[in-house]
């Protein structure tokens, strides 16, 4: 275990990227990394986009309180949850969560 929380303490946040593309091997083990990840009733209630498109980027850095340095990397991943896939499962203790965030 003091493997796991020694890596969670040398954790950093990168907000300066190098304008190299990432490769696609290397983007496909992070998003298989991600599919591993547990989730409530085991529901996958989510879709991942990757986005490379300069002015997708653009739009998400403005929508995410207009943090532009988000769109200086080279990809994003974006991760949106499915809503209605938790409240079909969970119902009103779904709909009082999603109240909450």
């Amino acid at each position: 275990m003091s493997g796991v929380v020694e890596t969670i303490k040398k954790r950093r946040s990168i907000r300066k990227y190098l304008d190299v593309p990432v490769e696609w091997d290397k983007i496909v083990q992070v998003l298989d990394a991600g599919r591993y990840a547990p989730f409530a009733g085991n529901l996958q209630s989510y879709k991942i986009v990757v986005v490379s498109d300069k002015g997708i980027k653009r739009k998400i850095a403005e929508a995410a309180l207009k943090q532009y340095w988000i769109e200086t990397a080279p990809l994003l991943i974006v991760i949106c949850g499915k809503e209605e896939r938790m409240i079909s499962y969970y119902g009103e203790r779904g709909k009082a969560y999603l109240r909450r965030i």
